[in-house]
């Protein structure tokens, strides 16, 4: 994963592209394949909203592997879709420490953060999603709202 990762921020854009298609596919293939096979159908029922199901499934297989970033990252979005983004803040940092990596992680992160109230912690996982990925318009757009934000702040 380190070699595509990397290559989500070189210089070509096309090369990046290339590496975000790929580590997309990657992250859903770090376990064995009966567990990615599930992960597959967790994300499914994940996009159609059936959360408590996602949470159960996930925990089980964060139990027989506490590596599997996306397990985390998945069951983060259902927590986030069923309780509350804040309550996700946990299990998302876990998918970014299992794999440094995943920026979408890292986007969720700055936006418990964000709405948390900590505009600078917010501000520092954006540009940590931008520093992996920096084709992120939606981190890129984040960052330059929290900047002038603060500098308003302190030109009071």
């Amino acid at each position: 994963m380190p070699v595509v990762g990397r290559c989500l921020s070189d210089g070509d854009r096309a090369v990046r592209l290339i590496a975000s298609d790929g580590i997309h596919g990657l992250w859903t293939r770090s376990g064995s394949p009966s567990q990615c096979h599930r992960l597959q159908q967790l994300a499914r029922l994940n996009a159609c909203g059936q959360y408590e199901e996602v949470i159960e499934g996930c925990s089980a297989l964060l139990e027989e592997n506490a590596g599997f970033a996306e397990a985390w990252h998945q069951r983060a979005v259902a927590i986030g879709s069923h309780i509350g983004s804040v309550a996700a803040l946990k299990d998302f940092l876990s998918a970014l420490e299992c794999d440094s990596f995943h920026f979408t992680s890292a986007v969720a992160v700055a936006e418990c953060y964000r709405e948390l109230e900590d505009s600078s912690t917010a501000l520092g996982y954006f540009q940590r999603a931008l520093a992996i990925y920096p084709d992120q318009e939606f981190a890129r757009i984040q960052v330059a709202l929290l900047e002038r934000a603060d500098g308003e702040r302190l030109d009071r």
